[in-house]
């Protein structure tokens, strides 16, 4: 029996291993891997169960913050298990588990650092080759390559993923990512990989992610430079502005930010904003205004569309069948905030928000208190993301929850290292 368990315990622990290696590398390129690293990971962990072997388990409590609310809301829900199926209570949680579990058994930091650096560099070059080419990747075979001509004004490129919002939420996490890494080691290819995920972000021309690194980056400067970041900050970005403004579809893509009349995506989210916040308040009962109406919250919010869109618009909608479904999506917020408030209530919202202040508040505490600066790039990127998802629902992307919950393994590991570090100081 004691040779059983040594075989299965070495069995699950090169498979953890496996899995957060494979993450690594599938995680910006958003291949299949990412599902299969999972699997292999939560196979790993039953064998190390099975072999009675200690599993590092970081803080889970900070998650309860929005998983509690969720799990209210769908036990009153209407429809229990389509219900469920929308919330986090799923695989997506589980990187946050792995990476944790590895760097805290050994996992060399570094060279998990260089698979994905590596990968989230070949994943700017494919969005790169996309904008200029104005082809997908997959529809370029090896033999072709040397054919494909190039246009000087980019489009908006997808690259791995399957929508521009996608590519964008996971760049912006890796980039905060490698900027404090190189800040704090001073390395060079967390550098190029740096300028690689921003010019990455800046393809995709997501307007709620520029806005988002925009503030993260203001912040991270006044942080790492203090008084110096009134000299370095408008150095910065008067040349990122003088690369936006000489791109024409860049400047406009800037210039629609506050266009709330002819824009239609602005016109689109208006219109679904105040429609949430009308059934909101109008159709959701007491329980559902506290614990949300996952599913049906929707369906109550096309019940205002043409009443917000006449409001906005100031004119009647379209006679069209389905208005709300063909032209609106079914009521997609298009909003995290508003997305919680309908599914999750009041307390989804606060559970939420209270989630993300924590990380940002906990990681600011750790970079005032040990002026490292990955604590500072941790905190800002917290930040940028929530600051993006006003206008996004960034974090019920997929791939962008398994890249969040990589890295916030990644921080937490970093985070119980200083604090193991104080307490061996003080003894």
């Amino acid at each position: 029996m004691p040779e059983v368990k040594k075989l299965l315990e070495k069995a699950g622990s090169s498979l953890l291993t496996l899995s957060v290696y494979l993450l690594a590398l599938t995680i910006p390129v958003s291949i299949a891997g990412d599902n299969i690293a999972i699997g292999l990971g939560i196979l790993g962990f039953l064998l190390l169960f099975v072999s009675g072997s200690r599993i590092c388990f970081p803080n889970v409590k900070p998650l309860g913050l929005f998983l509690i609310p969720e799990a209210f809301g769908v036990l009153l829900s209407k429809n229990v298990l389509k219900a469920w199926q929308e919330t986090s209570w799923n695989t997506n949680l589980v990187p946050f588990f792995l990476v944790y579990d590895r760097l805290k058994r050994g996992l060399s930091l570094e060279m998990l650092m260089k698979l994905l650096s590596f990968s989230s560099v070949v994943s700017v070059l494919v969005l790169l080759f996309e904008a200029f080419t104005h082809r997908s990747w997959k529809s370029v075979s090896l033999e072709r390559i040397f054919s494909v001509k190039f246009y000087m004004v980019p489009v908006r490129p997808v690259g791995f993923f399957d929508h521009p919002l996608t590519a964008a939420g996971v760049l912006i996490l890796l980039f905060f990512l490698f900027l404090g890494l190189f800040f704090k080691e001073k390395n060079k290819l967390y550098l190029i990989t740096t300028i690689s995920l921003f010019f990455g972000v800046l393809l995709t021309q997501s307007r709620s992610y520029w806005i988002g690194v925009t503030i993260g980056l203001i912040l991270f400067f006044s942080f790492i430079f203090r008084k110096k970041s009134f000299i370095y900050l408008p150095i910065f970005f008067t040349l990122v502005a003088g690369l936006v403004f000489s791109v024409p579809s860049f400047k406009n893509r800037l210039k629609s930010i506050t266009d709330t009349r002819h824009n239609m995506s602005n016109v689109i989210r208006l219109i679904i904003w105040r429609s949430h916040l009308r059934a909101f308040d109008e159709k959701f009962s007491l329980k559902e205004k506290i614990f949300g109406a996952p599913v049906v919250g929707n369906d109550y919010c096309c019940e205002y569309i043409p009443e917000s869109y006449e409001a906005i618009l100031k004119k009647k909608p379209p006679k069209v069948e389905n208005l709300c479904d063909r032209n609106f999506f079914h009521c997609l917020s298009h909003s995290i905030y508003v997305r919680y408030l309908t599914d999750y209530g009041v307390l989804g919202v606060l559970g939420y928000v209270s989630f993300m202040a924590y990380l940002v508040v906990v990681n600011l505490v750790s970079f005032r208190r040990f002026l490292d600066p990955v604590f500072a790039a941790f905190s800002t990127m917290y930040l940028g993301f929530a600051v993006a998802g006003f206008f996004e629902n960034n974090f019920t992307d997929s791939e962008v929850k398994i890249c969040f919950m990589f890295i916030l393994g990644i921080n937490f590991y970093l985070l119980s290292q200083v604090k193991n570090s104080t307490k061996r100081g003080v003894s």
